[in-house]
């Protein structure tokens, strides 16, 4: 529909007709430099915080883990007593 609006009144009034179309393009340049460029820094700060994010995940687990360590230990020599005494 736009197109066919944009034709007809492009013979009508060309002067402000390729005003009009000079001034759309730029702004969709505009935008799309605005969108390419806040994409990047998205983009940047994803990747900046990825290592750290990592890290605090694998300390995290680790801590988790090394925690039931003990239990884990002393449940074995538990039933590996309680194996050799009966």
């Amino acid at each position: 529909m736009q197109t066919l609006v944009d034709v007809a009144l492009g013979g009508l009034f060309p002067e402000v007709c390729n005003e009009w179309t000079s001034l759309t393009q730029y702004l969709r340049d505009v935008f799309s430099r605005e969108w390419s460029n806040k994409k990047s820094a998205i983009v940047r700060d994803l990747a900046n915080t990825e290592a750290s994010l990592q890290r605090a995940l694998r300390e995290e687990v680790l801590n988790y883990v090394i925690g039931f360590f003990p239990y884990v230990v002393i449940n074995l020599c538990l039933a590996h007593l309680q194996v050799h005494l009966r």
